[in-house]
């Protein structure tokens, strides 16, 4: 987030600025519009996504990219491979 001018000192920090901002999927939803990406109904690989999966976090939503077979994202233990279920996506 240092890219953007945002930087947290905990997770509780960083999940107080996903609630401020009205919830991961608002916050992106506002920032891929303003850089002008188009969201699809349909993934080809590399696409970005905000999912519904459960998450080990507990918040059970996330951001991905989708590989062509299952969307990858990072998590506080690691990659995380699943097939959550994809309230937006964005061809970038």
């Amino acid at each position: 987030m240092e890219a953007i001018g945002k930087t947290y000192d905990t997770e509780r920090s960083a999940m107080r600025a996903i609630v401020k901002g009205g919830g991961l999927l608002s916050i992106w939803k506002r920032n891929m519009e303003t850089i002008g990406l188009a969201s699809v109904d349909q993934p080809i690989s590399g696409d970005a996504a905000v999912m519904s999966v459960a998450t080990d976090d507990g918040y059970n939503r996330t951001t991905g990219i989708w590989t062509g077979q299952r969307w990858v994202s990072v998590h506080r233990n690691g990659l995380m491979f699943g097939f959550g279920s994809p309230l937006m996506i964005w061809r970038v």
